[in-house]
Order: C-alpha cells, then sequence, then structure tokens
C-alpha cells in the first residue's frame, strides 16, 4: 500500500512537471525548444522508476491539464509528438535495455510520432504541414532575394545568402537525434543517482 500510494505521489509529481515543460515551451521565445525536447524526460523517469502503467497515467494526466490549460489542439501535439518517445524510453531503462538497444527502440518511437503529428496536421488542419513548411521557405527565400538585390548585392553574394538560408533552415535529422541524446543521457543520469543514493543508504 506504501508503495502504490509512493507510486501515484511519483506520478502527479512528474506530472506536474511536464505541464510545466509544456508551459515552458510554450511561451518561452529562445528556450521553449530545450524544453519541448526536454518534455519526454518526466515520462520516461516515471516509467523508468515505477513501469509502464504509471508512466502511462502520468502521460495521461499531463496531457489532460494541458488540455484544459493551454487547448485540446496543443495537447494533442504534445502528445502525438513527444508521448510515445517517453513511454518507450521509460520501458527500455525500466528493463535495464542497454543504451544503443534503448536508442534504437527510441528512433523507431521519434519517427512513428513524427508520423502521428503529420497525419495529426492533416486531419486538423486539412493540409499537409511538411508542403507548408516547404511554401513558407520558399517565399522566405524568394522575398529575401528581392530585398539582397534592392540593398545592391551581387548575384554571387545572393546565390551564396541562398544557400546557406536552406542549409540552416532545412530538415535536419541531427536534432531529433540529439534530442533522443539528451532524454536518454537524462534519464540515465537520474537512474545511476538514484543507484547511488540507494547503495549508500544500504537499500
Amino acid at each position: 500500500m506504501v508503495r502504490k500510494t509512493s507510486e501515484m505521489v511519483e506520478a502527479g509529481i512528474l506530472a506536474a512537471v511536464a505541464v510545466l515543460f509544456a508551459f515552458l515551451g510554450a511561451y518561452l521565445p529562445v528556450l521553449g525548444a530545450l524544453f519541448n525536447l526536454l518534455w519526454p524526460v518526466p515520462v520516461a523517469v516515471c516509467g523508468m522508476r515505477n513501469g509502464l502503467r504509471w508512466s502511462v497515467m502520468t502521460l495521461i494526466v499531463a496531457c489532460a491539464v494541458i488540455g484544459s490549460l493551454l487547448g485540446p489542439l496543443q495537447s494533442l501535439s504534445i502528445m502525438a509528438m513527444f508521448g510515445l518517445m517517453g513511454l518507450v524510453l521509460g520501458e527500455c531503462l525500466h528493463r535495464g535495455y542497454r543504451p544503443v538497444k534503448t536508442l534504437l527502440f527510441s528512433s523507431v518511437a521519434t519517427l512513428i510520432s513524427i508520423i502521428l503529428s503529420i497525419g495529426l496536421g492533416m486531419l486538423v488542419l486539412g493540409t499537409d504541414p511538411v508542403n507548408l513548411m516547404f511554401e513558407g521557405m520558399e517565399q522566405a527565400m524568394q522575398e529575401s532575394t528581392v530585398y539582397y538585390r534592392e540593398a545592391g548585392m551581387s548575384e554571387e553574394q545572393i546565390a551564396a545568402a541562398v544557400k546557406e538560408f536552406t542549409c540552416n533552415y532545412s530538415f535536419n535529422p541531427a536534432g531529433f537525434a540529439g534530442g533522443m541524446f539528451a532524454d536518454t543521457g537524462v534519464c540515465q543520469l537520474h537512474g545511476g543517482a538514484q543507484n547511488s543514493w540507494q547503495n549508500g543508504r544500504g537499500i
């Protein structure tokens, strides 16, 4: 009974942390992206400590609170993009998988999450988010080219600037890989600190 109460308290606290990350990700202009990448960590930590059942409860509670405060669309977007990754990462760490195997499962979960996010965007908005992204980039490059010509830049300089713009804002898989490494590292550090504390107390 005491153990179940402890698991329930931990799930509630970690759900509150996930809600806080969602608020910071939505309202902080620069650091918001960092908190978005770290959003799966509370769900994964709950799964690592208490198992899949409690991580699912943490995810449901967090998304319900986010939906009531930030709107259902924001809640569904977060759940589609980061929920599955948190569940899979927590379960892998709970089972004691090796880091390579954990990253492999997390990569598959991230790919599925991206597909779910695109499908959600198509269902809700009635458009293809990927095409919208590329159309926006193309329009931005055209406007930038006009501005550069008005500023008196040569065609070679304009071509170099457009090429740099394309490289900076094109899809970069390393960003997703970096997010997975960061989430996995944070969870494993948490697990290592927990084990050291328990060994020190002789538990």
